[in-house]
C-alpha cells in the first residue's frame, strides 16, 4: 500500500527506429514520459502522427453530429450498466493500429457523413420556405402577378409590405408619385409604388427609410403571391416528412454505430496522444533518447520489450526524495518532478479521490489513503446515523460498484462504506428513516439486545447532548494526535531531526497539555480558578488509573509542560540559527518576536479551535434527527387526519430530500475535518501524478502481436487488473 517504488529508464535508439520503440513503450503501457525538448524530428513519424490527428478530428466530427455520449453517465449506470466487453484490435505497431482504425472509420464516416450533410441540407431548406412562408403569408390573399410589376423602359413600379399607420408619411415624403395600398391586416398594407425611373432611388431611399423593401418572390415560384404561398406549403410538407424519415434513420444509425465508433474514437485519441508526446525525442540527430519512470518491479519486462535497443534502468534511491526539501526552505532545482504512482488496495483505491481533493503525495511522502480509507467512513457514519438511509446510500453504492466501470466503480465502494458506516450508527442511537426502532411495530424485541438505541438522539437532553458532543471532541482529539504523529514521522524520515526536536514533537506534547487543561476544567465544574485545588477526580485519567489523579494533580502537571513546549519551540530560533539549521529572515530579534507571538497566540488558538471543529460530528447528527423528526411529525399528523396517501408521498419526500441536502452536506464535511484540520498538519500534496502512456480504456483492447521475445510475452501480457496485482503484491517502499 501506498507509493510505488519507481525506476528511471532511458532508451537510446536509432532516430529512424522512434515510430518501432513508442510502438513497444504503447504496449508495455506503464511507462511516464519525460517531456524533453528536441530541433530533431522523424518524417515518418510526424506523418504518422498527422494521420492519426486527421483520423480522430473526423471521427470526433460525427461522434458530436450525431450527439453520441462518450463517457458514460450515472444514470445510464444505475439504468443499463456500464458496458464492459471492448472491442479487441491485433496490432504489431502503432501504425498497424491506425491503419486498421482508418480502414474501419472510412466507410463509417463516409456514411455518416453523407446523411448528416442530407439531414443539414433538408434542415436548411426547411429554414428557408418557413421564412418564405411567414413573409408570403401576409400578401397570401393578393391575386396580382409580380412578374408584370417592374417591367418597363421608362416606368419603375414596385410593391412593399408597409404599417398602415406608416403610409400617410411615406405619402408626404414622396409627392407626386403615384401610391396604391391594399389592406392586408390590421396592421400591414401592401404599397405598390410607379414613377419614372430616374426616380427609383429615391422611391426605394425613402421608403427603406420606414424599414420597408421591395417583396420579390423567388423566380423558382409562381409570381402571384397566392399561389407561391400555397406551393411553399406543400414543399414545407414534404420536406417536413423527409426530415422525420431522415431523423429515424440517423437514430438507427447512431444504435447501431455507437460501439464500434466509440471504441475506434477511444483507439484514434489515444494513438493521437502517444505520438503527439513523443513525436520529437530528444538526443541528437542520428539518434534519440527516450526517458521516463516505470513502476520498479516491472524492470525486467521493460529489458525485455525493448531488448532490440540499448536500455538502461536506474534505481531511484528513496532519500533521493525524502530529502528534495530542507528545513531552511531551499528547494533543490527539479524541473520536471518524480511522479508518483498509488498502489493501494482494491478497497483503500476508492478512496483516493479523498486524497486528491488535497493533490497527489509526492515520490517518497507518505500516502495517507489507507486511514483515509478508515476513519471517512466512520465520520459520515456519526453525522448521517440512520438505518434505514444509510442502507438505501449503501444499496445505490453496491449498484454503481457492480455496474459501474472506472472512477464511478471507485465512488461506489465509498459510499458502499459509508452507508454501512451510517447504519451501524443507526442501529447505536435507535433511528431508521428518522423513527426511533424501539417503538416501531416488533421495536420491544429489540431491546435485550443492549445495543440497538443505546445513545437515543431524539432525546434532545442535555445529557445526551453532552455524550454526543463529548464523544465528537474525542474522535476529533485521536484524529489531530494522529495528524502531529504523522508528521513527526515524516520528519524523521526527511532527515529533519532538529525540526522534529524542537517544533514538531514540541507540538505534539503542547496538544496534549492543552487537552489536559480542557479535562481538569471540566473536572472543576468549568471553573477555571479552582482546577488549582480541585480534589475531584480527573475525568479521562481517573477512568484509566484511577480516582487518586484529580483535576489538581493533572493540572499543576500539565500547565508546566505546557509552558515548556512553548518555550522550547520559542529558543529554536536563535539556537537554530546559531547551529546553521535555521535560515532566519532579517533580525533574530524579529524572528523570536514574531515566533513567540505565533506560539503563544495563534498556534494556542488554533490547536483549541482544531479540536472545537470536530464537534460539527455530533451537531450534524442532531441536526439529521431534528429534521427527519419535523418531516415524520407531518407523516403522522396526517396519518391521524386520514389521509394515508399524503403521508406516506410526504414520508418519501422528506426522506429523498434529506438524503440529497445533508447526505452531500454531511460528505462535505467530513472531507472539510480533513482538509483544514488533519491535512495541514502533516501533508503537503504536491506530487506529480503517474501517468500510463497508454490510459484504461473504456472501449477498446489493444492485443499486441510482436516477434520480440513472442513466447515470454504473450505468457506474462497481463490487463489492467493483474497488473495492479502485481504491483501491489510487491512490497512498497516506507514512507
Amino acid at each position: 500500500m501506498g507509493i510505488a517504488k519507481l525506476a528511471k529508464v532511458t532508451l537510446i535508439l536509432p532516430r529512424v527506429e522512434s515510430a518501432q520503440a513508442i510502438s513497444r513503450l504503447a504496449e508495455f503501457q506503464w511507462f511516464h514520459p519525460v517531456t524533453t525538448a528536441s530541433e530533431h524530428s522523424e518524417p515518418n513519424l510526424d506523418n504518422l502522427l498527422l494521420r492519426s490527428q486527421k483520423l480522430y478530428q473526423n471521427v470526433d466530427e460525427i461522434v458530436r453530429a450525431l450527439g453520441i455520449q462518450v463517457g458514460i453517465g450515472i444514470i445510464d449506470t444505475m439504468i443499463k450498466g456500464a458496458k464492459k466487453e471492448k472491442k479487441k484490435f491485433k496490432v504489431a505497431e502503432l501504425e498497424s493500429l491506425v491503419a486498421k482504425l482508418e480502414a474501419e472509420s472510412k466507410i463509417l464516416v463516409e456514411e455518416c457523413r453523407a446523411v448528416l450533410n442530407e439531414q443539414a441540407s433538408l434542415k436548411r431548406q426547411l429554414e428557408e420556405y418557413n421564412t418564405l412562408k411567414d413573409a408570403l403569408n401576409v400578401v397570401s390573399g393578393l391575386q396580382v402577378n409580380l412578374n408584370r410589376i417592374g417591367e418597363g423602359i421608362r416606368f419603375f413600379s414596385a410593391m412593399y409590405i408597409i404599417n398602415i399607420k406608416d403610409f400617410p408619411e411615406i405619402q408626404r415624403s414622396l409627392p407626386g408619385i403615384p401610391l396604391v395600398t391594399i389592406p392586408l391586416n390590421d396592421f400591414q398594407s401592401s404599397l405598390f409604388a410607379i414613377g419614372a425611373k430616374d426616380e427609383a432611388d429615391r422611391i426605394n431611399k425613402v421608403i427603406r427609410s420606414f424599414d420597408a423593401y421591395p417583396f420579390i418572390i423567388p423566380a423558382n415560384l409562381p409570381q402571384n403571391p397566392k399561389s407561391a404561398y400555397e406551393h411553399v406549403l406543400t414543399k414545407i410538407t414534404e420536406l417536413t416528412k423527409k426530415k422525420k424519415e431522415i431523423d429515424s434513420q440517423i437514430a438507427k444509425i447512431t444504435t447501431d454505430i455507437t460501439p464500434k465508433i466509440l471504441s475506434i474514437h477511444e483507439g484514434a485519441k489515444v494513438s493521437r496522444d502517444v505520438l503527439e508526446t513523443l513525436r520529437k525525442p530528444g538526443g541528437l540527430r542520428k539518434f534519440a533518447i527516450i526517458q521516463g519512470y516505470i513502476p520498479d518491479i516491472m524492470a525486467e519486462k521493460f529489458r525485455r520489450v525493448t531488448n532490440k535497443w540499448i536500455t538502461i534502468v536506474e534505481d531511484i534511491q528513496e532519500s533521493e526524495s525524502l530529502h528534495n526539501e530542507r528545513y531552511d526552505g531551499k528547494k533543490k532545482d527539479d524541473l520536471q518532478p518524480k511522479p508518483s504512482l498509488f498502489v493501494n488496495s482494491r478497497y483503500f483505491r476508492s478512496f483516493e479521490p479523498i486524497t486528491l481533493t488535497q493533490g497527489l503525495p509526492k515520490a517518497g511522502e507518505l500516502d495517507p489513503t489507507p486511514m483515509i480509507a478508515f476513519i471517512f467512513p466512520i465520520l459520515y457514519g456519526l453525522m448521517f446515523g440512520d438505518l434505514g438511509q444509510g442502507a438505501i446510500i449503501a444499496a445505490v453504492g453496491a449498484i454503481f460498484r457492480i455496474r459501474a466501470v472506472g472512477t464511478l466503480r471507485q465512488w461506489g465502494t465509498l459510499l458502499m462504506a459509508s452507508g454501512i458506516s451510517a447504519m451501524i450508527v443507526g442501529l447505536i442511537i435507535g433511528e431508521a428513516f428518522g423513527f426511533h426502532i424501539l417503538e416501531l411495530p416488533g421495536g420491544e424485541a429489540l431491546k435485550s439486545t443492549g445495543f440497538i438505541g443505546i445513545l437515543n438522539a431524539a432525546e434532545f437532553t442535555q445529557e445526551n447532548v453532552l455524550n454526543i458532543l463529548t464523544i465528537s471532541v474525542n474522535i476529533g482529539i485521536l484524529h489531530l494526535i494522529s495528524a502531529f504523529s504523522l508528521s513527526i514521522y515524516k520528519g524523521i524520515k526527511q532527515g529533519k531531526g532538529f525540526e522534529v526536536a524542537t517544533q514538531r514533537v514540541p507540538v505534539l506534547i503542547m496538544y496534549m497539555a492543552i487537552i489536559s487543561i480542557m479535562l481538569a476544567a471540566v473536572g472543576a465544574d468549568y471553573q477555571v480558578l479552582e482546577m488549582f485545588s480541585s480534589q475531584n477526580p480527573a475525568p479521562f485519567f481517573s477512568n484509566v488509573a484511577g480516582d487518586w489523579v484529580t483535576v489538581e494533580l493533572t493540572a499543576k502537571i500539565a500547565f508546566p509542560i505546557l509552558l515548556g513546549s512553548m518555550v522550547i519551540q520559542i529558543i529554536a530560533i536563535p539556537l537554530g540559527a546559531k547551529l546553521g539549521k535555521i535560515h532566519v529572515h532579517g533580525s533574530i530579534g524579529e524572528e523570536l518576536f514574531m515566533t513567540v507571538i505565533e506560539v503563544m497566540l495563534i498556534r494556542l488558538v488554533e490547536l483549541f479551535a482544531n479540536t472545537i471543529s470536530y464537534t460539527r460530528i455530533g451537531i450534524m447528527l442532531l441536526v439529521h434527527v431534528a429534521l427527519m423528526g419535523t418531516a415524520n411529525g407531518g407523516v403522522e399528523h396526517f396519518m391521524s387526519q386520514g389521509n394515508p396517501g399524503i403521508a406516506i408521498g410526504l414520508l418519501i419526500l422528506g426522506n429523498v430530500g434529506v438524503m440529497m441536502m445533508e447526505g452531500l452536506l454531511v460528505y462535505i464535511q467530513a472531507l472539510r475535518l480533513h482538509l483544514y484540520e488533519w491535512f495541514t498538519k502533516f501533508y503537503d500534496g504536491s506530487g506529480t501524478s503517474f501517468r500510463k502512456i497508454v490510459p484504461e480504456m473504456l472501449y477498446t483492447s489493444i492485443v499486441w502481436e510482436t516477434s520480440v521475445d513472442k513466447k515470454i510475452l504473450d505468457k506474462e501480457r497481463v490487463d489492467k487488473k493483474s497488473m495492479d496485482k502485481k504491483i501491489l503484491n510487491k512490497e512498497s517502499p516506507k514512507v
